[in-house]
């Protein structure tokens, strides 16, 4: 990150800044409830919310309200990417068929997959 001063970089570089916890939880579920999309990948969801892969998938694994907020969808992305979305929107959103799979599924997809 570049300071800016008068509409121009000074050339003093910072580190970048990481969201608190909350903040990255809203990012992460702004970028979920977006509705262009039923449901996004751990880097489009790291797009949208600004920040690195990694941090969402920490953000996942570790934040109480995230796990209990979102849910790995029961089919992947066309590249075999895990699809990510909320309960709330699978419950509301997912077809039949997605429904079905994820009923019956013993094989699921994991974050890190």
């Amino acid at each position: 990150m570049v300071a800016i001063k008068n509409g121009e970089p000074d050339g003093m570089i910072t580190a970048p800044i990481v969201p608190t916890t909350a903040e990255l939880r809203a990012r992460i579920l702004l970028a979920l409830n977006d509705e262009r999309f039923s449901s996004r990948t751990i880097t489009g969801i790291a797009a949208a919310a600004n920040v690195e892969p990694r941090l969402v998938i920490d953000a996942l694994k570790t934040d109480p309200q995230l796990v209990s907020a979102v849910k790995i969808a029961p089919v992947r992305a066309n590249d075999g990417r895990a699809l990510l979305t909320t309960k709330e929107r699978f419950v509301s959103e997912a077809s039949f068929k997605e429904k079905f799979i994820d009923f019956f599924s013993s094989n699921r997809v994991a974050i890190d997959n």
